[in-house]
């Protein structure tokens, strides 16, 4: 079922219905991979299927002792993770592990340990496998981005060409222009590591496309504990990073830090050190918060499909609505619910409307048993769009009317 410009219209004058807002759920400990250990450097793979922890799993076959990395796997991002297994190969350091990141491909890796051969303290090393099941083969020391001191918990671009690291209390970063190149020696990210911004800003996940990253930070506006989860955001890479934002509902009086976003932006996981009530676990789990609103995967780019994920749990089965807009500046209310924050432009008129089949598709329809529906914005391959502002939102609605409004989102086509 289609809502074609006219029945929007009437939409617009509904009144009576209750508000609703887009929001992270209020986490929950997963017990698959949390332990009676301290767990750390959750990891969830660009699959969303592999999550991967810095614990002691002293009950695993062929636990050493200290952190090691252990990875769990799920069928799908609704089913629990199965059984805890130690990650093969050289991967896992002498001493303990702090951080990790996964390419896609599943054949490099870089995490921080202090094996011997290192610049100093623990330092970034990156490995590598021939196949996705094969076994870890010896690090590389990333020497570039490593300092004198402790670096660890890093993150990297799916395009394998900007990395985040934390160093010195600070936040880092390193690039390069190809993947084959060396990376570049790491420096501090100025916005983020300024007078009015804590030094101590760390832990850093990074989206694939570069464009929004989490990260955890003490003391800063907002914070409810000794450290608490923040997100930030940009337009396009190489773009400075905006002002830190609080990512509401999450964080806890306790430490909160080294968040992990899937790669649909639906899951966000953290470590916690608050009250589990679960006996045997430790006071730092691994917890999960899941996402209701609009969210997006894939960079904004000329010729390459956009997906845009519809998430609205407690509407399952009912029918949803994705609109692209040229501008938000003014947005179309509606009556007992809120603001859809898009203009009425054609380009909205086109999307809602879903006239070029080729250019959006599934923009409208049912959601799913679990609330979720992936709408593609198939952007043309024309270099005139680049650098373009496009915003969309969704809603969901009934017979009686709109009834979810999502969240508004802006993003800018890349080359």
């Amino acid at each position: 079922m289609r809502i074609l410009i006219t029945v929007l219209c009437l939409f617009l004058i509904t009144a009576g219905l209750s508000a609703q807002v887009s929001s992270w759920s209020a986490p929950v400990v997963v017990k698959e991979v949390s332990s009676s250990s301290s767990d750390y450097y959750g990891f969830i793979s660009r699959d969303n299927l592999t999550f991967r922890v810095a614990t002691s799993f002293l009950h695993v076959p062929n636990s050493p002792g200290g952190w090691d990395i252990y990875r769990a796997v799920r069928t799908n991002p609704h089913t629990p993770f199965g059984a805890i297994s130690r990650e093969p190969g050289a991967i896992n350091g002498p001493t303990n592990d702090l951080g990790h990141h996964f390419m896609g491909d599943e054949l490099t890796a870089y995490t921080a340990n202090s094996q011997p051969g290192g610049v100093g303290g623990h330092d970034i090393w990156m490995f590598t496998r021939t196949t996705p099941t094969a076994n870890w083969g010896a690090g590389v020391n990333v020497t570039p981005v490593n300092s004198t001191s402790t670096d660890y918990c890093v993150t990297v671009t799916d395009d394998h060409l900007e990395m985040y690291l934390s160093s010195q209390s600070q936040l880092k970063r390193s690039t390069r222009a190809t993947i084959t190149a060396p990376w570049g020696k790491a420096a501090p990210v100025p916005e983020l590591n300024t007078p009015t911004t804590p030094r101590n800003c760390m832990m850093p996940s990074i989206s694939g496309d570069g464009l929004t990253m989490y990260l955890c930070m003490s003391g800063a506006p907002g914070g409810m504990g000794s450290y608490d989860i923040y997100v930030v955001t940009r337009k396009k890479r190489g773009d400075t990073w905006g002002a830190p934002a609080h990512v509401a509902n999450i964080n806890s009086t306790t430490s909160d830090h080294r968040p992990s976003i899937s790669p649909d932006g639906r899951q966000l996981f953290i470590a916690s050190s608050r009250a589990t009530g679960v006996p045997g676990l430790s006071s730092n789990c691994i917890w999960q918060t899941n996402f209701t609103g609009l969210s997006y995967q894939n960079l904004p780019q000329v010729a390459s499909p956009l997906l845009l994920h519809v998430t609205v749990p407690t509407k399952q089965g009912s029918a949803y609505q994705v609109g692209i807009s040229f501008s938000n500046t003014t947005g179309i209310p509606v009556g007992g619910v809120g603001t859809i924050p898009l203009d009425l432009d054609p380009l909205l008129i086109l999307s809602v409307q879903n006239i070029l089949p080729t250019i959006f598709s599934n923009f409208g329809g049912t959601l799913n048993i679990f609330g979720e529906a992936t709408a593609t914005l198939n952007i043309p391959a024309s270099l005139a769009l680049v650098g373009i502002d496009f915003h969309a939102a969704a809603v969901t609605y009934n017979l009686s009317g709109i009834n979810f409004i999502t969240n508004g989102l802006t993003f800018s086509i890349h080359r």
